[in-house]
């Protein structure tokens, strides 16, 4: 079949009665008696015989008019019928939804959530999309989005060592497509059993030293290294109050009071602030990162804020313990330590590692829960450490039982 020209187009003439000129594919131009000219697509469904208008001439063209007619045979092929892709049109447009890439859908499907979430859940999902999602979907369309690209989001993020936050990523992949399955621009949630595939690793146990030998060699060689480093005294504050490594590195001299002895310590874990004891070896350590310090916001201060993460760890493994340690560890001790080896009440120990009771529950915990009894705890842990770092391993056992 010969094709329509512009020039054809122009130059057709009214009837008395309409006059169709064809351009193959179902696509035919009418010209009305009073000569207007229309855009009609006929096609079939399930052996009927159907029809669609496309516009009008000028206003479409021929070069539009047969691109819609490609639009519509490929939604055709997907038995998509013009009929239902219209009224998804129509959906979609109610939605408000302009932009349905993954990065609209996801910024919109915050937006929508946000009121009904603590500001916390929604700073969560927040980064996550911004920092995981989409960094590889965001320029994508929700409509394109596959099983596969979840996974390559998930596998990502596995690469780094975290299955559980990959497995919370999925949840949150597929919440946003829930989003736009609800507001039509999907018809079903792809990737049901992606998750599957990142198994909840194994906890992991973080080595610990509780030999009173082998952490007496730990304590002196982290004494004895020569070079001026905050990863130091950072272990060393850690060893002496069990506090966490990410706790004491954002120590602020704003919430140490030396007069009273007590570092009101946020804890990151719970939100809760609770009073920790400073010992004498503490006191001496902070009293040293004043001088060097005392002018900034935290205690360990680098330029441009507390000091990084890995410091502890580098520390550690300079010393010749990684493997044998690390900052978690050195709670594990702590909590070894002063129950079996000093005898003190393991709910003492629970308590100067910020470990709720179980009949305990969110603010409801007390920020100075058995601080008179930690004191007295935290001192003989710490003279403990010291004369250990000062070569007595053989330290006699201490059964100083605090009472509760």
């Amino acid at each position: 079949m010969t094709k329509l020209t512009d020039r054809q187009i122009k130059a057709a003439k009214p009837g008395d009665k309409k006059i169709k000129l064809a351009d193959g594919l179902g696509l035919t131009l009418i010209v009305h008696p009073k000569g207007s000219k229309t855009w009609v697509w006929r096609y079939r469904v399930g052996g009927k015989q159907c029809e669609m208008t496309l516009g009008s001439y000028p206003s479409v063209g021929l070069k539009d008019a047969r691109q819609r007619v490609e639009v519509q045979r490929n939604l055709l092929e997907d038995n998509i019928t013009p009929d239902v892709a219209e009224m998804r049109a129509e959906v979609q447009a109610r939605s408000g939804l302009t932009d349905t890439t993954f990065a609209g859908v996801a910024r919109a499907w915050l937006a929508a959530e946000r009121s009904h979430w603590a500001e916390k859940t929604y700073v969560r999902a927040h980064n996550r999309i911004e920092k995981d999602a989409i960094p590889l979907l965001g320029t994508v369309e929700v409509a394109d989005i596959t099983a596969v690209d979840i996974k390559a989001v998930a596998l990502k993020i596995a690469d780094r060592g975290s299955h559980e936050t990959a497995r919370r990523v999925i949840r949150i992949l597929r919440q946003v497509l829930g989003y736009a399955e609800a507001e039509g621009l999907i018809s079903f949630v792809p990737g049901a059993n992606v998750i599957d595939r990142f198994k909840p690793q194994p906890k992991k146990h973080h080595p610990a030293i509780v030999e009173p030998e082998r952490l007496a060699q730990f304590l002196q060689s982290l004494d004895a290294w020569p070079h001026q480093t905050l990863g130091k005294p950072l272990v060393q504050i850690i060893a002496h109050t069990g506090q966490r490594a990410g706790e004491v590195r954002k120590m602020r001299w704003a919430d140490i009071n030396i007069g009273e002895r007590v570092w009101n310590n946020p804890v990151t874990k719970t939100g809760i602030t609770i009073a920790i004891p400073l010992t004498d070896p503490v006191i001496d350590i902070l009293n040293e990162m004043y001088k060097l310090n005392g002018h900034r916001e935290f205690v360990f201060a680098s330029e441009n804020g507390p000091v990084s993460e890995p410091a502890t760890m580098n520390m550690i493994r300079r010393i010749g313990f990684d493997g044998e340690t690390d900052a978690h560890g050195l709670r594990a001790t702590l909590r070894t330590l002063v129950t079996e080896r000093l005898g003190f009440d393991e709910k003492l120990a629970e308590a100067q590692l910020s470990h709720a009771s179980k009949e305990q529950h969110g603010r409801a915990y007390d920020r100075t829960s058995f601080l008179a009894q930690r004191r007295v705890m935290m001192e003989a842990y710490s003279q403990f450490l010291v004369q250990l770092q000062k070569g007595r391993a053989n330290v006699v056992q201490m059964l100083v039982k605090a009472k509760v």
